[in-house]
């Protein structure tokens, strides 16, 4: 027994030797640790206090003065000398103005004037363009009230929508053939049909093999979808009474679909370029339907096409590059450029991220706007940056948020009735456009719009 007694002691104090021992390394790295951390902490701060301006520096104001004429944005003074910039905002907002004329002003610090809008807006035949190429200035004109926005937009194209369409035919009267179809937007359809490159539709494939030009016709106006539909529906099967060749391919009555080639419509397509680049750049959608097809399909269809082999250097890429402004763009152009621009590391270089303002230049903008949603709908990026670093409480709002009232059915028809597509009804009245959707779809497909 006593045996035992002294083995199991033997035994306990091999245990707390090995513990001992761990906790040993364990405080000994710890201890390293910390003291390499001190020291990186100590040579930063004496890093800091070599580069510490004399006390007192920046409160002389041609210090600053000089400073700001280092730079050619607030968001530069503000980002590389941030002490300097700090100063002279707390010295008042005329002398921060007053050292920083010099430096580029953010367009969205200066509003545009009832003129200038009106000549952005008398450059575009549709509001879909106008929000598309000028989209500052759409919102801003919206702003403005029904009766300028109504002014400067008269002279614009009323378009169809998700609700409303129009139906129309291709007659091609030399082979007495029709083409059915429904559209929101007619003049882009027409596009589509006869000169795009990027679509190949039963129209324009009946245009090459037959030479002819076809007429078109606009069989209605505007109406219901559901209405358009049915009409497609009849005027299809009254042509087809009256003996016409129809080249529908697909059942009438729908909304778009994706288009699908054969071997043979490649085959042509590619007999109307004479370089592949061309061919590339020109028809995407059909160039790689054909890649899919093979490497010995493609050099087939496109065996009478001249292939210029362009050589691309850094300074040339960069020259290139800057002409465009966005990468999908370039990329479409000049493929080549990319992936010597990937092959070298300078691809993410040539279109850098969006530089945002400073804090307090958001803080300036998003203040001269009623509400948050306002500023939202104006400016989307600078919105979403300021709400991912938690900016948006330190905007001072024109007018503080109110619970909205519970709008009823009607309300929201009401409403939605003032509007003449679903994209303005959600863009100037967010409000009863939710609540609509909460509603269900039935109620909400029901809405109908101002024609």
């Amino acid at each position: 027994m006593l045996l035992v007694k002294e083995n199991n002691s033997s035994v306990y104090i091999l245990k707390l030797t090995t513990l001992i021992a761990k906790w040993g390394f364990f405080c000994i790295f710890v201890f390293i640790t910390m003291r390499e951390l001190i020291k990186k902490i100590l040579n930063e701060e004496i890093s800091l206090i070599e580069d510490r301006k004399p006390k007192g520096f920046w409160l002389d104001k041609e210090n600053l003065r000089k400073e700001a004429l280092k730079y050619k944005t607030r968001s530069e003074f503000q980002q590389k000398s941030q002490t300097a910039y700090s100063k002279a905002s707390k010295m008042g907002k005329e002398f921060l103005n007053s050292i920083t004329q010099h430096m580029t002003i953010p367009k969205s610090m200066t509003p545009y004037t009832d003129e200038e809008l009106e000549t952005i807006a008398s450059k575009f035949n549709t509001k879909k363009e106008f929000n598309k190429s000028f989209p500052g200035a759409y919102q801003v004109a919206l702003k403005r009230g029904k009766e300028f926005w109504d002014k400067i937009t008269s002279h614009m194209e009323v378009l169809g929508s998700k609700h409303s369409r129009l139906v129309y035919a291709y007659f091609f009267p030399e082979n007495n053939a029709v083409y059915v179809g429904l559209t929101y937007n007619i003049k882009e359809r027409d596009f589509q049909h006869l000169k795009s490159e990027k679509h190949l539709t039963s129209v324009r494939r009946f245009m090459i093999e037959t030479n002819e030009i076809p007429k078109l016709v606009k069989l209605t106006d505007l109406i219901d979808v559901k209405e358009a539909q049915n009409k497609e529906n009849e005027f299809l099967e009254k042509f087809k009474k009256e003996g016409y060749t129809i080249l529908n391919k697909v059942k009438t009555g729908g909304l778009g679909h994706g288009l699908k080639y054969k071997d043979s419509d490649l085959e042509r397509i590619a007999l109307l370029y004479d370089n592949i680049k061309d061919f590339y750049s020109n028809d995407l959608q059909a160039y790689k339907s054909a890649r899919r097809r093979g490497e010995d399909f493609l050099n087939k269809i496109t065996s009478h096409m001249k292939r210029n082999q362009e050589s691309w250097d850094e300074k040339k890429v960069r020259d290139y590059a800057v002409t465009f402004t966005s990468k999908n763009e370039f990329q479409k152009k000049y493929p080549g450029a990319v992936t010597y621009a990937k092959k070298i590391g300078i691809w993410n270089s040539l279109f850098p991220k969006i530089q945002f303002p400073t804090n307090d230049e958001i803080i300036i903008i998003g203040s001269e706007f009623d509400t948050q949603n306002d500023f939202r709908l104006s400016h989307p990026d600078l919105f979403n940056h300021a709400k991912n670093i938690n900016l948006l409480q330190q905007i001072p709002f024109k007018k503080t948020r109110k619970k909205s009232k519970i709008l009823s059915d009607q309300d929201i028809i009401n409403r939605a009735s003032e509007y003449e597509t679903l994209k303005d009804f959600y863009t100037n009245d967010n409000t009863a456009y939710r609540a609509a959707k909460r509603r269900g779809k039935e109620f909400f497909n029901s809405i109908e719009f101002k024609k």
